[in-house]
C-alpha cells in the first residue's frame, strides 16, 4: 500500500527532525507525549480511516511508533530494553494500530449516517456482479 509507507516514511523523517528534542533528558514525558500527538500521530493517521489494514502494515506502523517512543525515554536499541517497558517507563496507553482501527469506525459511522444517494455510500456497500477471477480474495475494507 503506497499510501501507508509514504506515511511511514514521513513519519519516520519527522522522528529523525525531532531526535535532538526526544534525547533532551530535560524536556518532560508530558511534552514528549504532545509532541507525539500533535506532530508525530497526526502525519501517520492522515487519511488511515480508508486503507485496508494488514498485518504486516500494522508492525511497519508500531515499529515506526516505538523508535519514537526509544528516542523518548533516552534509549538506543543497544541498550536491549524491551518495547513493553519503554511504555510502561513512557506512559504509552494506546498504540498507533489501536487509534487507526478507532478512526476507521469513525469513518464508517460517519458513511453510514450518509444520504442513500452519496457515492461514497454506494461504494461501500457494492457487491461487484460477475466471477471473480482464480485465488484468494483481496482483503476488503471491511476486514
Amino acid at each position: 500500500m503506497i499510501a501507508l509507507m509514504c506515511r511511514n516514511n514521513q513519519g519516520r523523517q519527522a522522528i529523525r527532525q525531532l531526535n535532538s528534542i526526544l534525547w533532551d533528558k530535560a524536556v518532560s514525558k508530558e511534552n514528549k507525549h504532545k509532541i507525539y500527538n500533535s506532530i508525530v500521530k497526526s502525519i501517520i493517521s492522515y487519511g488511515s480511516e480508508v486503507w485496508p489494514l494488514k498485518e504486516r502494515n500494522l508492525k511497519l506502523l508500531e515499529a515506526m511508533e516505538m523508535d519514537f517512543w526509544r528516542h523518548a525515554a533516552g534509549k538506543s536499541k543497544l541498550d536491549r530494553v524491551r518495547n513493553e517497558r519503554i511504555q510502561n517507563i513512557m506512559g504509552v496507553k494506546y498504540r498507533i494500530s489501536e487509534d487507526i482501527k478507532i478512526n476507521q469506525l469513525r469513518w464508517y459511522g460517519h458513511v453510514q449516517r450518509m444520504e442513500e444517494n452519496r457515492i461514497t455510500k454506494k461504494l461501500l456497500n457494492l457487491t461487484p456482479q460477475g466471477k471473480r477471477k482464480r485465488g484468494r480474495p483481496r482483503r476488503s475494507w471491511r476486514e
